[in-house]
């Protein structure tokens, strides 16, 4: 359905909001240092197109059972590493972010200016069930309204989540709509639901139960359940993982051109 031209840098070893270096510094040490692992992961595991830079986006599930993760600090922390990574693949370090309980809503644009204690600070709070297809679905309508006059590099779609969705159904089908674009969605799991690994490891490997369905591999979910305290590292290996071959795929695909 779309065609974005590849965007790629010259030097991967500094951050992709290189001109907001000073506010990387100021949102505080713990946060620089998130960066910094984020670059050096990227160096490390990103492959031939670490240096493609990404458009990147952010789902909450906002959920009642996602109340103890935001009590415990968990959903700020991922929020946090989250734009550190975009920091080092996203030019403007910037991510909007959206959430679905029952419905699907917008929150605001989370950048270096406002990501710290922003959960608490705006309110964030679970209030519904999980209708994660209303959320894809209004990603899938963004990208659609765009049309030609598509101003974004190629999206990574990341979505922090603790449940199998209301509408399982919908969601694969928004999934495999979603492969018509280049749009990479990057599954970030809490949690111990027996359930939600089920759903989140059949959206990973779509291909082996309905071949063929997608133009190319867009769904990306670590086997493991992220969780507070986890090391920078390893938040930011699996933040990279398969970015580059689905950078691959989406070429083979047509929907990214260099």
């Amino acid at each position: 359905k779309k065609t974005v031209k590849i965007r790629r840098v010259a030097d991967i070893s500094v951050p992709a909001a290189n001109d907001k270096i000073d506010l990387i510094k100021k949102v505080g040490v713990s946060f620089e240092k998130k960066v910094d692992s984020a670059v050096k992961v990227n160096m490390a595991k990103g492959g031939k197109n670490a240096n493609v830079r990404w458009s990147v986006i952010g789902l909450l599930d906002e959920s009642g059972s996602m109340g103890p993760f935001f009590r415990d600090g968990t959903v700020q922390e991922i929020v946090e590493r989250a734009l550190a990574w975009a920091a080092t693949k996203d030019s403007d370090g910037m991510a909007p972010f959206g959430a679905f309980g029952s419905h699907h809503i917008w929150h605001e644009e989370v950048d270096l200016t406002n990501v710290r204690n922003i959960v608490d600070e705006k309110g964030w709070h679970p209030w519904g069930s999980t209708n994660l297809a209303s959320s894809l679905q209004a990603i899938l309508d963004m990208i659609r309204d765009m049309g030609d006059g598509w101003q974004m590099d190629p999206i990574l779609l990341f979505i922090v989540t603790d449940g199998s969705p209301d509408d399982q159904q919908a969601v694969k089908r928004l999934i495999c709509e979603l492969s018509q674009y280049p749009v990479f969605v990057k599954i970030l799991r809490v949690g111990n639901d027996p359930w939600a690994k089920q759903f989140t490891d059949f959206l990973d490997d779509m291909e082996d139960h309905s071949p063929g369905s997608r133009l190319f591999d867009n769904v990306d979910c670590p086997k493991e359940s992220l969780r507070r305290g986890m090391s920078d590292d390893k938040f930011n290996e699996d933040m990279t993982a398969e970015t580059d071959s689905v950078i691959d795929g989406m070429i083979a695909a047509g929907v990214l051109s260099e």
